[in-house]
């Protein structure tokens, strides 16, 4: 199984796509931890959006197939604090490129 990208936020929202051999199912899911979200599947990869998570550190992220855990090991997904930007310097910026 392949992840990308390893790690989101605290804040969740981060699309994740998990790439390997899973069964076709209409209820399949990712779990994040015990937390689990609906995943789109097409032919060899998953797409699932990561719900806000309590905690920094990591989080197990595993697939469930029609409500019960599917032969995946655990993929180590890193939770990091949500970011936001406080500042910017400069502010303002010039263009030299021509408008016409």
């Amino acid at each position: 199984t392949e992840l990308a990208p390893s790690s989101v936020s605290t804040k969740g929202g981060r699309t994740l796509t998990v790439k390997g051999d899973f069964p076709s199912s209409d209820k399949i899911a990712c779990l994040f931890d015990d937390v689990a979200v609906p995943a789109q599947q097409s032919a060899d990869e998953l797409k699932c959006t990561a719900p806000p998570l309590s905690e920094e550190g990591t989080v197990c992220l595993r697939i469930a197939v029609n409500g019960l855990d599917a032969d995946t090991a655990c993929s180590t997904l890193i939770v990091r604090p949500s970011s936001q930007i406080m500042n910017m310097n400069p502010s303002t910026i010039v263009s030299l490129a021509s408008t016409t």
